[in-house]
């Protein structure tokens, strides 16, 4: 049924059918019809038409169409039909060649009859993106028309296309301007390409001033036998015998083919583009962009050479390069390629280039038009979570807290659209434990608990979708750890207890399958302990976190705070001895995580009072001058710890209480002027603690014990009432 044609073209005559014909083909192989891409319709009878394509006049006995539609033919019979009046079509015999181009595949035959009608050439270089053209063809021997738009105007003799896939049988057909004029002729030879970026339908033009030149230079007519053994017409035939390897995966016998062409033809574009299509098979994406650099020096409007490059150039990870390509072909060639998969592609390239924002960007726009597709708010979904992720490190709490707001949104849409995407519900889960643990950081303890419990939900159902995730049990556990902190927080202390309870089971399975591979479980399973006052147990895993990564500070910080606590309660039930041994060994394990790291003002802090109740002990035993030694090595280390965090309020307040100590044990040697400057320095200490932190309720308590012991026992007192105050409103 012929299309309505817009108002602008409906001054083109209808009478132009008579100006084309139909060209039926039977090939010397089936095959060469298929790589040809002209309609196959053979059957075994070599005698039935192969293909069909279309030619058209430009003058009473010269006809165009396209050098591959005969290149091969066996026979090749032209017919021109009158629909109309449902006569016999009118035949026309081939004199030979009289003119063509073999760069551009085309070819102007003599023929021994006259047609009445013929098309008038125009000047392509008049015609620009949006234009309105029309093209008249034959479809199972039915005459048609059909509209349509100029994507892409070349301004350096390349092809045109237009916003149409042309049929196969339609290649040779005329493309006419608004005033009926010849501006191209169509080409629908396309080779199998990648088409990673999605290329729409379109149809390539060769343009008109092209026909012009050669018919220009026309000579006398050449018999076709003798012009197919012109080496670029042979080229053609090798082309053929190069896309036949193609079809029988026998990709290095088509490069040798393909050499061979581009020897006889150095000018053919399909053929590099398919060559280099052939390389990227072969992994030689070099050998790829080569061909593709050489198909644009011919012609820089080969859309599938961009899109070639671009992948070659993206598996050699030449990242900033397949950028360069991806914007010429969102510039040039919007109406040619699938904008969605484009903007999913480039948004690939930016985020291995790190530009994150641009990514996200690229794949909101993506997701505008094709707004089921999965995989890209999968990939937002990452970006977001690894910014997100990124940003937290750097500080920006809020920015990261949106950032995760929007990975979740993400992940949940994945969901919604594939519910047994399991990944998704793993990196959702990672993305809501992520923004609890920022929540904490800003107190919003209730709001943090709801997004534990989400993550945990999303692991649990990881679990019972692959029960052999053994990293969604670790997560959970540990989300579980935390949750279970939080919940202590809160003043929920039984429900802290049962969190921490389900947290060692997930780690008790987590660590037999992956006991060498993540030595985080060991530590986070002693902190658990720890919270639960197993401090044996917990000391046992920190060990065995030490034995996998002898480097492990935090593993040495923890170990050692533990002992710490465990020396304080042998010290309580009088076992003086085996506390003091303990107070050592957490000294060995403060000493080994400073010496791995010396930037950690909080070790510091934490040895200082293990040196500090080391020392107290030693008093009590009447061992006071090694006492002494431990308290100057507690100053020592909260001295430290200040220079490295000035605004620290406890490494005031232990520092002063040392000091007093220091001064408690002078007087027990007699030196009363000695305990005085002590006890001056450590108000001094102690009034800096309550400058820091006015609700510092042990400094009050402190700074009264001092000033009791410099008989200002009315300040001390007000100090002791201070905190009693303290005490009752917190």
């Amino acid at each position: 049924m012929e299309q309505e044609k817009s108002k602008i073209l409906q001054q083109i005559p209808d009478s132009n059918r008579n100006n084309i014909v139909c060209i039926e083909v039977v090939y010397k192989t089936k095959l060469s019809s298929h790589f040809l891409h002209i309609q196959n319709i053979a059957s075994t009878n070599p005698s039935k038409v192969h293909g069909r394509a279309i030619g058209f006049f430009i003058a009473p006995s010269l006809l165009v169409t396209n050098i591959h539609v005969i290149i091969s033919a066996r026979s090749v019979s032209i017919k021109q039909f009158d629909v109309k009046r449902s006569k016999e079509p009118k035949l026309f015999t081939i004199e030979g060649v009289i003119a063509f181009d073999a760069m551009n595949d085309l070819v102007v035959l003599k023929v021994s009859q006259q047609c009445e009608n013929y098309f008038p050439i125009g000047n392509s270089n008049t015609v620009k993106q949006k234009d309105r053209v029309l093209t008249y063809t034959y479809a199972e021997v039915k005459y048609r028309s059909i509209e349509s738009t100029i994507n892409y105007s070349s301004t350096d003799d390349g092809w045109h296309f237009i916003n149409t896939q042309l049929s196969p049988w339609d290649t040779g057909a005329p493309i006419l301007n608004r005033n009926g004029e010849v501006i191209g002729i169509a080409n629908t030879l396309s080779k199998k390409m990648d088409d990673s970026i999605g290329i729409t339908g379109y149809t390539y033009v060769i343009p008109s001033n092209t026909l012009n030149s050669i018919f220009e230079i026309a000579e006398k007519v050449e018999p076709i036998v003798a012009w197919k053994k012109r080496p670029v017409i042979r080229a053609y035939i090798e082309d053929i015998h190069a896309n036949m390897k193609i079809k029988e995966n026998k990709y290095k016998e088509a490069i040798v083919n393909f050499d061979t062409v581009l020897h006889l033809n150095p000018n053919l574009v399909q053929s590099y583009v398919t060559r280099g299509f052939t390389k990227s098979i072969l992994n030689d994406y070099e050998g790829a962009i080569s061909d593709c650099n050489a198909a644009l020096r011919l012609n820089r409007g080969f859309v599938q050479a961009y899109t070639n490059r671009f992948t070659a150039k993206n598996n050699l990870q030449d990242y900033e390069g397949a950028l360069d390509d991806l914007n010429i072909l969102h510039q040039h060639f919007l109406d040619s390629i699938e904008l969605s998969q484009l903007y999913v592609h480039r948004a690939g390239v930016k985020n291995n280039l790190g530009d994150f924002e641009g990514a996200i960007h690229d794949y909101t726009q993506a997701l505008e038009m094709k707004t089921e597709d999965q995989m890209s708010y999968y990939n937002r979904g990452e970006i977001r979570k690894v910014l997100g992720e990124e940003i937290m490190n750097q500080g920006n709490i809020i920015e990261a807290q949106n950032l995760y707001h929007g990975a979740i949104k993400d992940y949940t849409k994945v969901i919604q659209l594939t519910p047994d995407r399991v990944n998704a519900y793993f990196r959702r889960g990672i993305v809501q434990h992520n923004l609890a643990i920022s929540l904490v950081s800003h107190e919003k303890l209730d709001e943090s608990a709801n997004y534990y419990q989400k993550a945990i939900n999303d692991y649990t159902e990881v679990i019972r979708w692959k029960y052999w995730h053994f990293t969604s049990y670790y997560n959970r556990g540990l989300a579980k750890y935390q949750l279970g902190k939080n919940e202590s927080k809160r003043g929920n202390s039984e429900i802290a207890k049962g969190h921490y309870k389900d947290a060692i089971k997930d780690f008790d399975i987590y660590i037999p399958q992956k006991r060498k591979q993540h030595v985080n479980a060991y530590k986070n399973r002693g902190n658990v302990k720890n919270a639960l006052g197993q401090f044996v147990d917990a000391i046992e895993d920190y060990t065995k976190t030490i034995q996998l990564d002898p480097e492990n500070v935090s593993a040495y910080d923890n170990r050692g705070y533990i002992k710490t606590n465990l020396a304080e309660s042998k010290a309580e039930t009088g076992n003086v001895n085996k506390a003091q041994k303990l107070y050592l060994d957490a000294l060995e394990d403060y000493n080994k995580a400073i010496q791995l790291t010396p930037e950690k003002p909080k070790i510091y802090n934490r040895r200082g009072i293990v040196q500090h109740r080391l020392g107290k002990s030693l008093v009590d035993q009447g061992n006071v001058e090694e006492a002494q030694k431990y308290f100057q090595e507690a100053i020592a280390d909260y001295s430290e710890t200040i220079r490295q965090y000035p605004k620290y309020a406890v490494a005031y307040n232990n520092r002063g209480l040392t000091k007093y100590y220091i001064g408690l044990s002078e007087i027990d040697l007699g030196n009363e002027g000695k305990a005085i400057g002590y006890f001056q320095d450590a108000i001094l200490d102690l009034d800096k603690t309550i400058t820091l932190n006015p609700k510092y309720i042990r400094a009050y308590n402190n700074r009264g014990k001092v000033k009791n012991a410099l008989n200002m026992h009315k300040e001390a007192e007000t100090d002791f009432s201070k905190a009693k105050d303290l005490e009752s409103t917190d």
